[in-house]
């Protein structure tokens, strides 16, 4: 499945480096969330929904320096 994340990510934003970062830490938040909420209906969706927070987060850093 994580691959498929980086996939549907570095194409949206044009950074397979990225992606691969936001995408495990896309996988840390769902090893410490889902044990204690359950797993989402939608798991990739998920993953692709909170990695791409975190790129977008990451871009916007790099733009305010």
């Amino acid at each position: 499945m994580a691959p498929q994340v980086i996939g549907v990510l570095s194409r949206r934003f044009g950074d397979f480096e990225a992606a691969e970062d936001a995408v495990q830490e896309a996988l840390l938040a769902a090893a410490t969330q889902w044990p204690a909420d359950g797993v989402p209906a939608n798991p990739r969706g998920w993953l692709i929904q909170v990695a791409a927070r975190r790129m977008t987060e990451q871009v916007r850093g790099e733009q305010a320096r």
